[in-house]
């Protein structure tokens, strides 16, 4: 790996965390809390951070590589060994859920669980999240099992299609990514709001937006601004970022999507003022957990409400279409809110530490076994 790709952005690690966390109060519907602030109800657009961020850190780890046959192995290993693991493991979790919900409930007899499991809907359905298709298929439900999995879907396939670009462009790479972005773009401004809306669209402006920066980050990286003028700069985004998330606007998730590549783009430097506060090691660490916050969040947030359905539905109300929890005190709720989110932090911890590491020394081990014979296909050895 060469000195460039080996760089860690650890500013943009802390970002990752604090958006995974935003995301979990996004989903947190407690009223009287801070999870009814207006950041945190418009931070379900932080899905396109996370397409934006993983375009740009893709394109950092594999722009400088060559990709070839062999490459292209190790790189899909390395991705499946990173997300599989988890996203198996919390769907399995929320399957199980759902189907011992009835008992849970209404001490419904355990007998009918062979018939739920069989139920070709059902069984179908899983098929679909298993194998990270829901993002993509209109007979898919997204939301039918691990909600938040939809975005892991539409990114999964995203890699592949990243390294398909690498694979037959090369070193003409960047331009695809432009040219894509540019394509995507006029979709979107074109057909909206038709497909304005769609995951698969979502994912791919961001996604290869993403990419594109970091060509212009290679090209600017070597311009010294002073720490001042960085740190009125850091600041000055972290305003526009937070007036272009809470604000209603026309396609906000398209535009959205330039926001957060200018902001990575400035934030990838590490000059500022606020770039040192974010580069506190807790704040790292939180970035490391990221995927398991955004993945476990949601088994934690459905196994309360279930819970709370059971010994205290005092503590629920629908308001619209959504059950919001309130203890009657805010106060109350609030503790209650750093209760959840201290459970959330604990188990994205342990699935961190027992199933993401496991995984990608898993993936590595893989990448470290010889190789089969390559083919050569239309002139390119794969």
């Amino acid at each position: 790996m060469s000195p460039v790709a080996s760089q860690r952005f650890l500013v943009l690690d802390s970002f990752r965390g604090l958006c995974a966390v935003s995301v979990v109060l996004f989903h947190l519907h407690l009223a009287q809390s801070i999870a009814q602030w207006p950041f945190f109800r418009s931070a379900g657009v932080l899905v396109e951070f996370f397409f934006v961020l993983s375009g740009f850190v893709m394109a950092h780890r594999y722009l400088h590589r060559p990709m070839d046959g062999a490459a292209l192995r190790q790189f899909m290993i390395s991705r499946c060994c990173r997300i599989l693991p988890l996203h198996w493991a919390t769907l399995l979790l929320m399957c199980g859920l759902i189907l011992l919900q009835p008992w849970l409930l209404h001490h419904a007899p355990l007998t009918a669980l062979p018939e739920q499991v069989l139920d070709r809907d059902f069984a179908q359905q899983w098929l679909y999240h298993a194998l990270l298709l829901q993002g993509w298929l209109p007979a898919a439900e997204m939301f039918d099992f691990n909600g938040p999995a939809w975005s892991i879907s539409v990114e999964f396939y995203l890699y592949i299609a990243f390294a398909i670009v690498l694979l037959l462009a090369q070193r003409h790479s960047s331009r695809v990514f432009v040219a894509l972005v540019a394509l995507c773009s006029l979709a979107t401004l074109l057909f909206a709001p038709q497909i304005a809306h769609s995951p698969g669209l979502r994912g791919l402006t961001c996604f290869f937006m993403g990419a594109a920066t970091y060509s212009g980050y290679l090209r600017l990286r070597h311009l010294q601004l002073k720490q001042h003028w960085m740190s009125a700069l850091e600041i000055l985004t972290l305003l526009g970022l937070y007036a272009m998330i809470t604000l209603n606007y026309p396609l906000k998730s398209y535009w959205a999507t330039w926001g957060f590549a200018a902001a990575i783009l400035v934030f990838a430097q590490e000059r500022g003022l606020v770039s040192r506060a974010l580069k506190h090691p807790s704040l790292i660490q939180l970035g490391e957990w990221s995927f398991s916050i955004y993945l476990v969040h949601y088994f934690i947030l459905h196994l309360l409400n279930i819970l709370l359905s059971k010994f205290h539905p005092q503590w629920l109300e629908q308001i619209g279409e959504l059950q919001f929890i309130n203890t009657g005190n805010a106060l109350a709720n609030n503790v209650l809110l750093l209760t959840i989110m201290a459970t959330v932090l604990l188990c994205a911890r342990a699935s961190y530490q027992w199933i993401e590491r496991p995984g990608m020394r898993l993936g590595k081990y893989w990448q470290n076994q010889t190789p089969q014979p390559a083919l050569v296909l239309a002139g390119v050895k794969i």
